[in-house]
C-alpha cells in the first residue's frame, strides 16, 4: 500500500508560528532546520519533518542516508519520500518497495530547460506547461525512487521507456508524480491540515 500525504499551508506563515513544533522533531531534524538561513526553508523543514512522522506513524524519526544521500528511517521498514514546492508538501510512504515523489506548483514552464534535461522523445511530447511539469515530475520522482538523485544525466532518462510505474495527479495549484518499480496494490491520498500534525 502507498499512502500519500499532502499539506498546503498559508504562505504568510512565519517561522515564529511553527518554531514551537521543533520539540516534536528528532534532534537530527532540529539540527537540519537550524542549518537553513531562510525562514521559508526552516518552515518547510519543520513541516516536512512533521509530515514524515505522520506518514511513518512515528515520533522523532532518526534517519540514515544511502551513498547518494537518500534518507531512510531508522525506526521503520517503510520506504518514504518527501517533496515540496513553495508552500506545498508531499510525503509518500510505501510498504511495497522504494518510492519517489515530486511536486511542482503550476507556473510558467521553463521550456528552454528541455534541451538540457529532457530526452528527445519527451521534448517531442511536450506542448505546453502541463506536459512539461508532467515529464519534469516523472524524472524527479524516478531519480528519487532509485536513490541516485541527480547523479544521473536527466536527458539520458526517457520516462516513456524506463521500467517503472508512474502516477501523475493534479491539484488546483500543483502537479505531482509518484514513482515505484511496479504498480502498488493500493494507493491512498490524504490531505492534511497543519493542526493534524501537532
Amino acid at each position: 500500500m502507498v499512502r500519500t500525504y499532502y499539506l498546503k499551508w498559508n504562505s504568510d506563515i512565519l517561522y515564529s508560528d511553527v518554531e514551537k513544533y521543533e520539540i516534536l522533531l528528532s534532534k537530527q531534524r532540529r539540527e537540519k532546520v537550524h542549518k537553513y538561513l531562510q525562514e521559508s526553508d526552516k518552515i518547510t523543514s519543520i513541516l516536512g519533518g512533521l509530515l514524515i512522522q505522520r506518514g511513518l506513524d512515528k515520533e522523532r524519526v532518526e534517519f540514515y542516508f544511502n551513498s547518494h544521500g537518500k534518507p531512510k528511517a531508522r525506526q521503520s521498514n517503510l520506504e518514504f519520500n518527501l517533496s515540496h514546492s513553495g508552500n506545498h508538501l508531499l510525503c509518500s510512504v510505501s510498504n511495497e518497495g522504494a518510492i519517489g515523489v515530486d511536486i511542482e506548483r503550476k507556473r510558467e514552464a521553463p521550456l528552454p530547460l528541455m534541451k538540457r534535461y529532457f530526452h528527445p522523445e519527451e521534448i517531442e511530447y511536450v506542448d505546453g506547461k502541463k506536459k512539461f511539469f508532467e515529464i519534469w515530475t516523472k524524472k524527479e520522482a524516478y531519480v528519487k525512487m532509485t536513490g541516485e538523485g541527480l547523479t544521473k544525466e536527466l536527458s539520458g532518462i526517457n520516462t516513456f521507456r524506463i521500467p517503472a510505474f508512474f502516477q501523475t495527479e493534479e491539484t488546483k495549484e500543483t502537479i505531482y508524480t509518484l514513482c515505484m518499480r511496479k504498480e502498488p496494490k493500493e494507493m491512498v491520498f490524504v490531505e492534511v491540515k497543519l493542526e493534524d500534525l501537532i
